[in-house]
């Protein structure tokens, strides 16, 4: 894919890529190797491009949105835990409200913004990853060829570069909880996919 000065700058110096790349100790729990589905890779590389750009979307949209669910989920059990214990010391209302309501509050205006800032990046992800659908019915029906395709995947490539420059930060251990459900969901559309165009 051409490099786009405009939006990413001059590119990096081979020197600072080398270096960057002789300090990297990879993860045997996240390894970075074989991360897009391997089946793509029967393709043209404009066709498999654009399935593992649209999976890049699919998989952060739903990371995202499971971790907001998570969020949700424990700051409810949390703050009954909480009120319930409150309850069963029969606290008067000024102490409920000095010992239970305002120590939780900031757990509950933190939760809320977090799960606001999450589904909105996640909604955000959709739209990439609906118009990264487009494209591939566009590309699977033969309407559009590689040098368009290659524009076009600069142009969604640089889109999902500012969404990652601005999305809020989601924990490394959630990703790898969640890494070999996704993994086997995302291959299985992959494999759709590449079957789609595969017939024609």
């Amino acid at each position: 894919m051409p490099w786009n000065e405009p939006v990413s700058g001059p590119p990096v110096d081979r020197e600072d890529i080398h270096e960057a790349a002789s300090r990297y100790s990879a993860d045997p729990s996240a390894p970075l190797e074989n991360w897009y589905p391997a089946v793509v890779d029967s393709l043209p590389f404009f066709q498999a491009r654009l399935i593992c750009q649209r999976t890049n979307c699919w998989w952060d949209s739903k990371l995202r949105r499971r971790y907001a669910g998570w969020i949700i989920a424990a700051v409810g059990v949390l703050s009954l835990a909480i009120v319930a214990g409150g309850l069963m010391q029969k606290l008067t209302l000024e102490q409920f409200v000095l010992v239970v309501a305002v120590p939780l509050s900031p757990t509950l205006l933190w939760a809320i913004r977090e799960v606001n800032r999450q589904r909105d990046a996640a909604s955000a992800l959709d739209r990439l990853k609906d118009y990264g659908s487009s494209l591939w019915n566009q590309v699977a029906k033969g309407l559009v060829d590689d040098a368009k395709a290659t524009a076009l995947s600069r142009e969604l490539q640089d889109a999902i570069l500012q969404r990652r420059r601005e999305n809020p930060f989601v924990f490394d251990w959630i990703y790898r909880r969640l890494r070999n459900s996704y993994e086997e969901q995302m291959n299985v559309n992959a494999q759709q996919m590449v079957d789609e165009v595969s017939r024609r």
